[in-house]
């Protein structure tokens, strides 16, 4: 699966608030980085997104491109009555994602 695929199914599974997808496309050791903080290991981002979940949220997809196991997400986000825009970086080992890093702006 290429990287942008791996994106996509992200994106899908999260609005879904779908944890056991996320858990199959997570590399144990991921990586999650954002404006409020950092997370390491499958266990503390699965946690971190269901702190998410319960707040509902709502992602949507506006672009994303590809360069080698990158992935370049421009993204809109609704918590609540507050809208986001947010980039996101991707990187996949080829079958799971290994890092996210959210950038807010």
């Amino acid at each position: 699966m290429s990287t942008k695929e791996i994106a996509k199914k992200y994106f899908e599974f999260f609005n879904n608030a779908d944890v056991i997808g996320l858990n199959e496309i997570y590399d144990d050791k991921i990586e999650l980085i954002d404006w409020n903080g950092k997370w390491n290991g499958k266990s503390n981002v699965l946690k971190m997104n269901q702190s998410l979940f319960d707040n509902s949220i709502l992602i949507k997809l506006i672009e994303i491109s590809e360069i080698g196991n990158r992935a370049y997400c421009k993204i809109a986000i609704e918590i609540g009555d507050e809208k986001l825009k947010v980039m996101d970086v991707i990187d996949t080992n080829d079958e799971k994602i290994i890092k996210i890093e959210a950038y807010n702006g």
